[in-house]
């Protein structure tokens, strides 16, 4: 059996501001908000949970060098990068060219590196 991504999670302070970010903007579907119970969004994509947990802060001291990072493919990396701009998203460096995808970090609103790529 192949391995594959079965759930990411990802902790952040204000919920509704993820929903909007990986929902609204990003266009990922949600598959139950369990805000008022649980304090937790679940988003699935091609089989992969998606689980985003409120209620945590980033500490000051933590690194951005030791942080998890989400892949989110997409078909058009510029479009998506003007639509992220044009909602005041930080994008993080320059869009980068890899042998197999263009990519380009993005801050969520928990300030969390996100990765959109455009694979080759």
């Amino acid at each position: 059996m192949t391995p594959k991504i079965g759930q990411v999670m990802v902790f952040v302070d204000d919920l509704a501001s993820a929903k909007q970010f990986y929902c609204d903007l990003i266009g990922i579907e949600l598959e139950a908000d369990l805000a008022e119970q649980a304090n937790m969004l679940i988003l699935k994509n091609d089989g992969c949970y998606f689980t985003i947990h409120g209620g945590f802060r980033r500490s000051p001291t933590d690194s951005d060098d030791c942080r998890t990072t989400i892949v989110i493919a997409v078909d058009d990396i510029e479009a998506m990068k003007a639509k992220l701009i044009q909602n005041g998203v930080e994008l993080i460096g320059e869009t980068e060219q890899s042998p197999i995808h263009r990519y380009q970090f993005v801050k969520d609103p928990a300030e969390n590196w996100i990765e959109i790529a455009q694979y080759d």
